[in-house]
Formats: structure tokens, C-alpha cells, sequence
């Protein structure tokens, strides 16, 4: 593979000024390549454009594609950014069931084969996170996505490919660190939408936040050149251009600093670290969390861990209720756990932030993350969210096992 480097008058002078909303033609040429070794579209007509970040992006990807009143297909659980920037523009959002591998075919191509036009028109969009989903931590397999794409061409779905954790390989946690070849690497990323879009009708967006620095406010988007002359289009009236600095820091770094091999290098780092990362949080949850009702599914993609509370193990009457609905009982049990580990000095993300509807709830459920915290943190950390389990289930403080 080789470097892409080159030196030019491209410098902090020229991003200080206004730019082109499609982005610096230095950056964009080096990301397109970027785009075209890792993913190939098989189609001629596509093209890569800059934004200001996934969320601007999404944003604007709503305003060309829906009108208030829409509803979105979404994972089941879904990034709570992603609820809000939809619901600000009058859309309602339809969570389609997971399982281990996210989204489940049966039950998108059943919701839109039963759709009620009372509703409003038919869904045309779905925006799906594949790769380490944001909060489950699940992994579209390569069968799954090429279901989903033909149940996107049976009923002229629109894909928005949002992929912020698609390079973050870390493996199984039981075998062999992951290949330290850059080929073997590049071949165990997920096959993306994008590489399957034979009729145009995936948009991905790609961004610096996890990758680089999440303050450059820089990503990518690739598309067809008639749904990215849109997206070029309302990034004029909107956020005019992506920002100046921030373009150059990118390409200074990128392409004359490390080059197409570099960049690799970099990811395949980065993939290695949160490898080591999540086996620390996973050994922290062996030794720390009561397994009679907490469970988990090691990450092999991306930087969360999904913990479910398997309420049914050592209590059956738990979910017995007497006058409410499930969905309230775990609404009681789920603030009831986050408190307690809050006032233990550790925060935990809520299931019930990632789903549309708190009535759809059906379980109790938490996301943890191990990108930041270090090491002594990470198992600290643990320690009291199993303590604040157990106090809530009136457990000692044995340790559980995995």
C-alpha cells in the first residue's frame, strides 16, 4: 500500500477564510481514495463530500429525504442524539426489533408490509448504526446486511449508514490479538453498506470524532452525485462550510504526514488499545457483577458494553406487576439502579434513553463504555455499579462469575 504525501500552499491562511461547502479539495481527494480502498462502491456516479460531523450530517440527511409528519426506521435502540435531531424536525421514529446482530429482517420487512397509511406515508428512510451499534454494541454479519438491503430495494428504502465505530476491530476476547498485518486488517472490517449499494440508495457517513478528536467537528459523507448535490445544497444555507482549521489540521495529518499506510496504522492502534480496554471492563465484570441477573455479550466492534438484567434467573415474581404495565417496572427498577450506582459515584447510561417510546420498553438494560476511563477506573467503576446490583436485589458483595 502506498503513502500519499505531498506538500502545497494549502495552509492555516487559506482555511481561515470561507471555504467550499463540498470541502477542501485536498482533504477530499485524500478521503475519496480513502472511500475507494475501503469500500469500492459498484457504481461509477458517487462521490465524497465533507460535513461538519455524523450529527450535521444526519441533520441535514433528514431535512432531504423526509417531511414533518415522516416516520423513520431506526435500530430498536437508538443513539439518543439521533432521537432528538429527528423528533426536532417532526419525525417520528420506528425502532425495528434486534437481536445479536442488530436489526432484524423479519420484523422491518413485516412493519413496512403492514404499514397503516393512517400513519402518514409509507417509512422511506432507515438509518442504522452496523458497526458496534450505539448503545448495544452490535455487529450487522455480512448475510444480515445483505438481507436488509434487499428488503431496502423490495420497498424502496433509503439507507442513511451511519458508522462512527466501524474501524474499532478488537476481536474475540478469547483468541489472538487481532492481525497486525494491514491487509488482514482491512479485511476484517465489516463489509459496509456502501460496498453492497448497487442502486444508489445508501448514504454513509464517516467521522474524525472517534478516530482523531471529536472537537475538529470534521466527517465524510459518500453517496450518489445527485443525493450529494442535494447534501452540498442545504449545506450552503446551513452550516455554509465545514471548518477551515479543522480541514487542514485533517490534511496536514492525514495526507502529508502519514499517507493512506499511516492512517491504517493509526486505526489498527486504536483497534488494539480498545481491545485492551474492553478486556479490562469484561474482567470487571466477571469479578464484579452478580450474574444471577446480569448478562452480557462480549464487543468484538466499537466501545460499549450492553449489560441486560435477567430479572426472571433468581426472583420469577419480579415482573409481576399489580397495576402498572411491565414497561413501568422496568422504568422503577432501571432508575432505581442508576440512582444507587450514581450516588456510588459512577454514571451509567439508561436503556431507556435509546428508544423512542418508553412504552416499548421491555427489559432493563445499561450501556458502559470503556473509550476514556483508565484502567484502575474502568474495574473501580464496575465495583460499584455491581454494588449498586446487588444493593437493590438485597445481595451480599460475593463476586460473580462469567
Amino acid at each position: 500500500m502506498g503513502c500519499a504525501k505531498s506538500e502545497d500552499d494549502y495552509d492555516l491562511g487559506i482555511a481561515m477564510n470561507y471555504g467550499y461547502s463540498s470541502g477542501s479539495p485536498h482533504l477530499l481527494r485524500y478521503l475519496t481514495e480513502h472511500t475507494e480502498l475501503l469500500h469500492n462502491p459498484p457504481y461509477q456516479d458517487w462521490e465524497t463530500v465533507l460535513s461538519c460531523g455524523t450529527t450535521s450530517a444526519m441533520e441535514i440527511a433528514f431535512r432531504i429525504f423526509t417531511n414533518p409528519g415522516d416516520t423513520v426506521l431506526m435500530d430498536g435502540y437508538m443513539y439518543s442524539g439521533t432521537l432528538t435531531a429527528a423528533q426536532s424536525q417532526g419525525l417520528n421514529a420506528l425502532g425495528i426489533e434486534m437481536d445479536e446482530q442488530g436489526i432484524i429482517p423479519e420484523d422491518l420487512d413485516h412493519k413496512l408490509n403492514t404499514w397503516d397509511s393512517k400513519k402518514g406515508r409509507k417509512p422511506f428512510v432507515l438509518y442504522t448504526i452496523p458497526s458496534g451499534q450505539n448503545p448495544t454494541s452490535t455487529t450487522q454479519g455480512f448475510e444480515r446486511r445483505k438481507e436488509i438491503y434487499q428488503l431496502a430495494e423490495k420497498h424502496n428504502l433509503f439507507i442513511l449508514e451511519d458508522d462512527p465505530y466501524f474501524y474499532f476491530q478488537m476481536g474475540k476476547h478469547t483468541i489472538d490479538a487481532p492481525p497486525a498485518d494491514l491487509d488482514d486488517y482491512i479485511k476484517s472490517l465489516p463489509v459496509s453498506y456502501l460496498s453492497l449499494d448497487v442502486s444508489g440508495r445508501v448514504l454513509r457517513m464517516d467521522t474524525t470524532s472517534k478516530i482523531l478528536a471529536p472537537g475538529l467537528r470534521c466527517g465524510w459523507v459518500t453517496g450518489s452525485s445527485q443525493v450529494i448535490e442535494k447534501f452540498i445544497c442545504y449545506s450552503e444555507v446551513g452550516v455554509v462550510c465545514p471548518s477551515g482549521p479543522s480541514q487542514v489540521m485533517a490534511y496536514k495529518l492525514l495526507d502529508v504526514k502519514w499517507g493512506h499506510e499511516g492512517f491504517i496504522r493509526w486505526l489498527m492502534n486504536l483497534s488494539a488499545e480498545y481491545r485492551r480496554r474492553r478486556d479490562v471492563l469484561v474482567a470487571a465484570c466477571e469479578k464484579h457483577l452478580p450474574t444471577e441477573y446480569c448478562v452480557w455479550k462480549v464487543p468484538e466492534v466499537g466501545m460499549f458494553l450492553w449489560i441486560d438484567l435477567d430479572l426472571s434467573k433468581s426472583n420469577p415474581t419480579i415482573n409481576q406487576v399489580n397495576g402498572t404495565e411491565p414497561w413501568q417496572k422496568y422504568l422503577e427498577i432501571e432508575g432505581e439502579i442508576f440512582n444507587r450506582a450514581q450516588e456510588n459515584g459512577v454514571v451509567v447510561s439508561k436503556a431507556s434513553w435509546f428508544i423512542p417510546d418508553v412504552k416499548d420498553l421491555k427489559q432493563v438494560s445499561f450501556r458502559l463504555t470503556f473509550a476514556a476511563a483508565k484502567e484502575d477506573a474502568l474495574d473501580k467503576g464496575m465495583e460499584r455499579f455491581g454494588q449498586a446490583v446487588r444493593s437493590y436485589f438485597g445481595k451480599g458483595q460475593q463476586n460473580g462469575k462469567a
